[in-house]
């Protein structure tokens, strides 16, 4: 949590609004509880100013179910403090998860012909 200002603010989606330090930590150990595994694929990271962007794909397990959820993300930072965390996707990708891992592999390999400029980084945070 060191890297949030006291009175950052995080948008977790269309529905969740979490606002403080305290309050996002309590989100986030929430959310890491439930997580059984899990990898984040960086697309893209793009910064303007105070701001950074980041498309990316996050890869978690949550009690026990596999998801594959796009996702764009965007960073305020002041004072080298996250001030504002907002994540934008599809609350639907959170539906019935792919569980074949030849199926994703080959998605993984259409998605990277399709752009051959996207560098793939894994940022891992398993637990």
């Amino acid at each position: 949590m060191a890297p949030f200002a006291p009175n950052a603010v995080w948008q977790a989606g269309p529905h969740d609004h979490f606002e403080g330090y305290d309050d996002i930590r309590r989100a986030v150990e929430g959310w890491v509880g439930r997580m059984t595994d899990g990898h984040i694929d960086l697309l893209n990271l793009a910064v303007a100013g105070n701001t950074v962007l980041t498309e990316r794909v996050d890869h978690f397990g949550f009690d026990g179910r596999p998801t594959h959820t796009p996702v764009m993300g965007a960073f305020e930072v002041a004072d080298g403090k996250i001030v504002a965390w907002r994540d934008y996707f599809d609350t639907s990708s959170h539906g019935p998860a792919e569980t074949d891992a030849a199926s994703h592999q080959d998605r993984n390999a259409a998605e990277s012909t399709h752009n051959p400029t996207v560098t793939r980084t894994n940022a891992g945070c398993r637990r």
